[in-house]
Formats: C-alpha cells, sequence, structure tokens
C-alpha cells in the first residue's frame, strides 16, 4: 500500500494510521489530541506541553492546555472560560471574570503576560465609553483620555464630573 496523504496535504507513511503533523485518522476522521513533540523554535515539548529551553508554550498549540480553577473546563489562551465565566453563578454578570492567565504569542512562544482579572462592570464599561466618545469628539485630548482611561479600568472608580474641565490634564 503506498504512503497516503491527510486532508491537509502532509504524506504520512503507509504504516502510520494518523498523520504525523494534524493528528487527522487515516480514512478522514480526526484523531484524538496528540502531544507535541517539538516546539516551533525545534527545542522538544515537555510532557506538560512546555517548551524546554523557554518554559513557554508553543505558538502553534491551538488548545489551551490548563482547566478553569473553578469549573474544570478548558480556558482560552485569553484566560477566560466559556464554561462557567470565572463564576459559581454564571447569571450574575457581575461576578464574572477571567479566571486564567492571559497568554499572547510573542515570536515562536506564547508569553504569559497576565494573571486572572475580573471582567469590566456594567456601570465600568458605561464610564469608558463616555471617555472614548469625549476623545472622539475632540472634547478631549487624548493623552488625558487614555490617563482617565486607565484610572476607571484599575481603580473602579467614577471619572470627574467635567473631564474636559480645564487644568484637569496638568
Amino acid at each position: 500500500m503506498p504512503d497516503w496523504r491527510c486532508r491537509s496535504g502532509h504524506l504520512n507513511p503507509t504504516a502510520s494510521k494518523a498523520c504525523e503533523e494534524c493528528g487527522e485518522a487515516r480514512g478522514g476522521r480526526r484523531a484524538t489530541k496528540t502531544r507535541q513533540k517539538r516546539c516551533d523554535c525545534g527545542a522538544s515539548v515537555l510532557a506538560s506541553g512546555l517548551c524546554s529551553e523557554t518554559g513557554c508554550y508553543p505558538a502553534s498549540m491551538l488548545s489551551c492546555p490548563i482547566a478553569c480553577p473553578v469549573c474544570r473546563g478548558p480556558l482560552e489562551w485569553d484566560g477566560g472560560c466559556h464554561r462557567c465565566y470565572g463564576a459559581l453563578d454564571t447569571a450574575k454578570r457581575v461576578e464574572w471574570c477571567f479566571p486564567g492567565d492571559r497568554y499572547e504569542v510573542q515570536g515562536r512562544h506564547r508569553v504569559k503576560i497576565d494573571g486572572p482579572r475580573k471582567c469590566c462592570a456594567p456601570e465600568e464599561n458605561r464610564q469608558a465609553l463616555e471617555l472614548v466618545l469625549a476623545v472622539a469628539a475632540g472634547a478631549l485630548p487624548a493623552d488625558a483620555g487614555l490617563g482617565l482611561l486607565d484610572e476607571v479600568m484599575t481603580s473602579n472608580g467614577g471619572i470627574p464630573e467635567e473631564p474636559g474641565e480645564p487644568g484637569a490634564d496638568g
């Protein structure tokens, strides 16, 4: 029997029952998730899925291997859980959060950028939108708007009554 190709076009040896590159089972079905053996940088991948040289996840790893600490479901690379939204009661949107770490692709690896964090509350979202609209309308300088936006998002505080007031930006 000759060598065979998967739907992605990878050439596989005759004896192989699944594609060595993408995991597709011979016959057109996707095989169960196989462990990646080589990192995108060429180093070996540890059993944990981390690169043996950098300690980061390979950029080509599509699904996040980390489980949600609340419901044990799969996390996304942005740290979000689409099963429980990081809350014991999913009906209370104010309690939603990103229970996992946030990773971003930098070069050939996924690098941890931020830890678990809460989602934006509706009031914070409204205040941030008001700031963005004030900057877009020209009523507030962009650098002053960024400073106020950072204050709203980090301190859960309110915005000043008159964000475009002279002297507000120093």
